[in-house]
Parts: C-alpha cells; sequence; structure tokens
C-alpha cells in the first residue's frame, strides 16, 4: 500500500467510513473483485460485538461477530445470513466430497456437508481458541454435533471415525477448506475478514 493510500485509508476512518476493494474466486475458480464501504462503530456498539471475542470457556461466537458487523458496519453491499445462505445453496458447493488418507496408503472419502452460515463461521474459528489455542478437538466435536460431516452412505462422524487418519491435521485442513469455499461464494468471507480487520482496528 502507498504512502498516499495508508493517508486516505486514515482520513476516511477518521471520517467514520472507507472504502475497501476485496477480490475472491467463486466456484469455478474465476477472479472477481467488488468494493465494499464499511462504517466505523460506536462506542456501544463495539463494547457488544467485542464480547464475542472471548464468550467463555475459551470460545469465540464468531457467526455472532460478523452478524453483528453486518448489520452495524457493513454499509455496501448488504448483505445478511439469510441471503448468503440463499446463495450458498444454490452451488455445487453445500455439499463437497472429501478424502483423507489411512495407516497403509489408502483414500477413504467422506462429505462436508454445509449447514448454515453462522454455524459454518464457527466452526471454522472453533479450530483456535479464544487463546488462539489448538483446539482440534473442539473442532471435530462442534462438526459432529451440527452434521458438517457424513460418510458418503450419510452418517454423521466423529473424530473417533478417522482413527485410522495417519494425519488428523489433514483431515481437518480438507474441511476448513471446503468450509471456506462456501463461505466465500460472491465473496461473503473476504468480506467477513475485511470487516474484522476494520472493526478490530477501529
Amino acid at each position: 500500500m502507498s504512502k498516499e493510500s495508508i493517508i486516505k485509508e486514515i482520513e476516511n476512518t477518521a471520517n467514520g467510513q472507507i472504502k475497501k476493494d476485496v477480490k475472491y474466486k467463486d466456484e469455478h475458480d474465476k477472479e472477481h473483485k467488488l468494493t465494499i464501504t464499511m462504517r466505523r462503530l460506536g462506542g456501544r456498539d463495539r463494547v457488544r460485538l467485542q464480547h464475542f471475542m472471548n464468550a467463555g470457556d475459551n470460545m469465540v461466537q464468531y457467526g455472532d461477530l460478523i452478524e453483528g458487523l453486518l448489520e452495524k458496519a457493513l454499509v455496501f453491499p448488504h448483505l445478511s445470513f439469510k441471503t448468503v445462505n440463499e446463495d450458498i445453496e444454490k452451488t455445487s458447493l453445500v455439499e463437497q466430497e472429501l478424502e483423507y488418507e489411512d495407516y497403509d496408503g489408502k483414500k477413504h472419502k467422506f462429505l462436508f456437508h454445509f449447514t448454515n452460515v453462522k454455524d459454518m463461521l464457527n466452526l471454522i474459528r472453533s479450530a483456535r481458541g479464544a487463546n488462539e489455542s489448538n483446539e482440534l478437538e473442539q473442532f471435530f466435536d462442534f462438526a459432529t454435533e451440527i452434521n458438517a460431516i457424513k460418510s458418503t452412505s450419510g452418517k454423521t462422524l466423529s473424530l473417533d471415525d478417522f482413527d485410522d487418519a495417519k494425519r488428523i491435521n489433514d483431515v481437518a485442513n480438507s474441511i476448513a477448506e471446503a468450509i471456506s469455499k462456501a463461505l466465500n461464494v460472491n465473496g461473503f468471507l473476504n468480506i467477513a475478514l475485511e470487516l474484522q480487520r476494520f472493526f478490530l482496528r477501529s
């Protein structure tokens, strides 16, 4: 970012609004760019939303944070979880076939199932606790609770079903990538991340 761009961003932020270009790729790997407008939050809204950053038990209520930022901080485009859910449900990304490798090198297939935006935001964030610790058990347990991982026959899976996985981190990463692909339909995930950065800086 150039010095002029940084100065302009500071001036815009001081005035309460800022525009940002957000780039993303669609499900066909085609690149897009859109310009979003965000506004600085008042003190009461900031305090209320900061609560979701550490809701206890080392959990982050990330879905509630982003939902609040959509309502309070995003000026354009106008988005809600309802419209984002509808957009994602129109794509093939609502159910994705994934695989993992066992200790013998054999590949096993399983399914990722998109439930709703709030669940998916909380799930992808649950792999890291509020104190930035690695919380893979929490990640898999929550994925099971919301029926986000299933066998190819439709049975809900748990962490125990991956006992033969050679690298459990790779299983978690493949699920996280599937979540990211689904959430970034029309650039939503990148918009959410930009809103979060703006919130933390303001």
